[in-house]
């Protein structure tokens, strides 16, 4: 009985202490409740501070390319064919316009090449007309061309205006030879009707008197009558010359008129034809010849040797300067976004053939955008001489150099970032 009071009285006491357990354990001291709101309270304010002044950029990305201000060209076939001429090899100067290829195409490109030494060659006449040679597509105006030539010879050489134009100037040498002669008969002619007439007036004066009969008087009038007719045919003999050869200088200069404007129709029809066969050369030269526009060293992209088989946009052969001038850079950034893009934004410009993580970036300015966007927009400017990175390295400059700019337009916090979407929502 008495262990089992015991064992009683054990019970009692362990339940007791449950209790108190349990109070203590549900109690939460008010110490420790200050304690800990302050701090998530501090928490909280020092995120929301954080997030008020911590700020990192906002980015507009695009691509880019370096070149010089003489940058290299790329010269690509128009047709498919085959290289029937290399003049040159893989590193080799070349000058501007050097012929460095011809791809295949219609008729013998050394009769087009001889053809157009021959035009260039030339003053007045062009150059000779012959059917022996193979042209293709510039053989038909190259027949046109041989057509006007011909007829201007034609012309030239048989020159039948000029002969008439020489046989006209004979017979106005004559003419006037023979209108001076009627110049001095009319003058002669004059002279003696004055002596006539002198004559007739003494004699009328010595009639009246009676010192004469009145048929010596008539006989003077009949002398001076004569006289007058012969002083008026030599008048209308000189009248009628003077018109004969107004009429032959009349007509030479006419003659002379027609034959100057059919010698210039016949040159302006050979003119017209040799521009348009020089137009037809250029036109194959533009389609089959690789012709360098600078000086420079010759790089071989596709091509390696003679009658190799290209196509239709394949490059052919790169002409680099020897020389370089100032480097200059082009930018392209889209639409998206471009309105936060100002003039002096800071960039940085990330080289394709240079590692970020190991040569760093370029840092520039950004310089004035193009005004209309052909799908995206364009910003060209000049760069230093020397492109220095931010990690100090310089890279070696080449024509064509490509990378990814990253422009940064402004400094955003994670706060405004946050309440400028609800800003939007709260306008609608």
């Amino acid at each position: 009985m008495k262990e089992l009071e015991v064992k009683q009285e054990e019970i009692e006491r362990l339940n007791l202490r449950s209790e108190e357990v349990r109070e203590i354990m549900g109690y939460i001291p008010s110490r420790i409740v200050r304690y800990g709101i302050s701090v998530i309270l501090g928490v909280v304010v020092f995120i929301f501070t954080g997030t008020c002044f911590f700020r990192y950029p906002d980015t507009i990305s695009g691509r880019f390319v370096i070149h010089s201000s003489n940058p290299a060209i790329t010269l690509r076939s128009k047709v498919n064919g085959r290289i029937e001429l290399l003049n040159v090899r893989d590193g080799d100067r070349v000058a501007r316009n050097d012929l460095l290829a011809v791809v295949s195409g219609s008729g013998d490109f050394r009769h087009i090449l001889r053809l157009k030494a021959e035009l260039c060659a030339s003053d007045s006449i062009p150059c000779q007309y012959t059917d022996t040679l193979k042209l293709g597509e510039v053989q038909s105006y190259y027949t046109a061309y041989g057509q006007a030539l011909s007829a201007y010879r034609d012309y030239m050489k048989i020159d039948y205006m000029g002969t008439r134009i020489r046989l006209t100037k004979e017979q106005l040498e004559e003419r006037k030879e023979q209108l001076k002669m009627y110049w001095k008969t009319e003058e002669l002619n004059q002279k003696s009707l004055t002596i006539e007439k002198s004559t007739y007036s003494r004699q009328e004066a010595i009639y009246e008197k009676g010192g004469i009969s009145l048929a010596e008087l008539e006989q003077g009038q009949s002398r001076l009558v004569l006289a007058e007719a012969a002083y008026n045919n030599a008048c209308m003999a000189t009248s009628q010359a003077q018109l004969g050869a107004a009429q032959a200088e009349q007509e030479l200069l006419e003659m002379k008129i027609q034959r100057q404007q059919e010698i210039c129709r016949l040159k302006d029809a050979l003119k017209v034809a040799a521009e348009n066969l020089n137009a037809a050369i250029r036109e194959w030269e533009s389609n089959y010849c690789m012709i360098s526009s600078i000086d420079g060293i010759v790089s071989l992209a596709g091509v390696w040797k003679l009658h190799q088989n290209v196509i239709a946009g394949q490059d052919i052969v790169s002409v680099v300067p020897e020389k370089r001038n100032e480097i200059l850079a082009r930018l392209y950034l889209p639409v998206q976004g471009a309105g936060k893009l100002k003039e002096g934004n800071r960039m940085n410009l990330i080289f394709a053939d240079y590692p970020q993580e190991e040569y760093g970036v370029f840092c520039w300015r950004l310089e004035k955008l193009s005004l209309l966007p052909d799908s995206v927009y364009t910003s060209t400017f000049y760069l230093p001489d020397t492109l220095r990175t931010n990690y100090g390295k310089i890279l070696p400059f080449h024509q064509n150099m490509t990378g990814m700019v990253v422009v940064i337009t402004e400094d955003l916090s994670f706060f405004d970032r946050v309440i400028n979407p609800l800003r939007k929502l709260w306008k609608h």
